[in-house]
């Protein structure tokens, strides 16, 4: 469960691997991603890997709440 992880109060870029302590434990115990940020970029699948596959095998969902404006590419590898 994602109440039984030892988190941190918080991450930061360059201090901590966001990918092995954070996504990477939360998606493992997850059933639903929810998401808001002001740009979302799909390169963020790519760096979490197997563990994404993993919980889209699942059957995990995810809503993303993001600006309208995104690249092709990254459209894509929404829908």
């Amino acid at each position: 469960m994602l109440s039984d992880l030892e988190l941190a109060g918080g991450y930061s870029t360059g201090t901590a691997d966001l990918v092995k302590d954070f996504y990477v434990p939360c998606l493992d115990e997850a059933f639903r991603y929810d998401r808001a940020v002001g740009y979302f970029r799909s390169s963020l699948f790519i760096l979490i890997g197997v563990a994404f596959s993993n919980y889209a095998r699942r059957g995990g969902l995810i809503r993303l709440v993001c600006s309208p404006n995104l690249d092709p590419e990254d459209a894509k590898a929404v829908e």
